[in-house]
């Protein structure tokens, strides 16, 4: 639906909540690599990598320009989860140190 797509354009694009989504995931990845220290296998942590093709400008503008809105739902439903492994991965690695 259009009106769906302009939705998602006007909040995550326009008003830059896809910016500060992504900024969240950066600095709470960066977080939690400070607090596990220098031993971790950082591969193992894919929570807040954010990538995106160089033909756009930013990963919100990859990530949601024009998206329907079950879509985006979708995508943050994942970024979620990503966020929940990644919690438990390292309390996984917090645990197997003691």
């Amino acid at each position: 639906n259009k009106s769906d797509k302009v939705v998602v354009n006007k909040i995550l694009l326009e008003e830059g909540r896809g910016n500060l989504l992504e900024h969240n995931m950066r600095s709470l990845r960066a977080e939690f690599l400070e607090r596990i220290g220098p031993d971790f296998e950082i591969e193992k942590l894919t929570f807040g990598v954010i990538e995106f093709p160089e033909r756009h400008t930013s990963w919100s503008e990859f990530k949601f320009t024009n998206m329907p809105v079950v879509v985006v739902l979708a995508l943050i439903n994942q970024i979620r989860g990503d966020a929940q492994v990644a919690g438990v991965t390292i309390l996984e690695y917090i645990s197997e140190r003691r």
